[in-house]
């Protein structure tokens, strides 16, 4: 389904990019506005248009499906290797306050897919923290197109406090319920105000929902059974891509 959206919903229109074939037209946007993207790529694929960064909850809510989250987890990066498409699947947990993530296949490593089935949930979720050092490696990347799927319960829950400076008097929250929720808002909305986009697949139960909007707006979908999870990730990306 990805590859019949590559291949058929671009309409053959050239995607402008920083390599591919030069448009003669464009140079003098190169030279006056230093816009780099004077090149077209039939191929959206081609490295410079999109890149799908993955990002899984490993935290102690997933424990008693983290085996049908890996194995899901491989399906879509197996899935969107083959349509050549760019892709890093990472997870991350809050252990002794220290939020860990941990890369299982980055973009030029299609061979690690089956690294995945090392995932392990343990420990709490900190969601704002890990989407921040998410956004930090996509901002760092040269990807035109960013895509940044989070599958997540939607329930932000750490044993360390938020520490927060509104008002005159410095206080702490416990990171959880309404405050780890808006945390998370906080950390979506700049990283789309920079460019990412930023999906979500809700893992938790229906009552997680309107977290879940809350934190991602209309870009979440919930999947009511881990067997759905690659779908969901499916649908998600053949929408944003239609939007490129």
């Amino acid at each position: 389904q990805i590859r019949n959206v590559l291949q058929f919903d671009t309409g053959g229109q050239p995607l402008q990019g920083r390599s591919g074939r030069l448009m003669a037209e464009r140079v003098w946007r190169g030279v006056y506005l230093h816009d780099e993207r004077i090149f077209t790529a039939s191929d959206p694929c081609d490295k410079g248009n999109l890149s799908v960064d993955i990002l899984l909850d490993a935290s102690a809510s997933q424990l008693e499906r983290q085996e049908r989250i890996a194995a899901q987890g491989y399906i879509i990066a197996e899935s969107l290797t083959r349509c050549r498409l760019p892709v890093r699947v990472s997870s991350y947990c809050t252990v002794d306050g220290c939020t860990v993530l941990r890369i299982y296949r980055d973009y030029e490593n299609p061979q690690d897919n089956e690294k995945i089935f090392e995932y392990c949930s343990a420990g709490w979720n900190r969601d704002g923290l890990a989407i921040r050092l998410a956004g930090q490696r996509l901002l760092s990347s040269e990807f035109e197109n960013r895509l940044l799927i989070v599958l997540s319960d939607c329930s932000p829950n750490d044993d360390r406090r938020f520490f927060s400076r509104k008002g005159p008097v410095p206080f702490y929250y416990d990171y959880g319920g309404k405050q780890g929720v808006q945390d998370a808002a906080r950390e979506v909305s700049r990283l789309r105000r920079q460019g990412v986009t930023v999906l979500a697949v809700c893992t938790g139960h229906e009552k997680d929902l309107p977290a879940a909007r809350e934190i991602y707006g209309n870009d979440v979908v919930w999947a009511k059974t881990e067997d759905r999870f690659a779908d969901a990730v499916s649908y998600l990306i053949r929408e944003k891509i239609r939007w490129f």
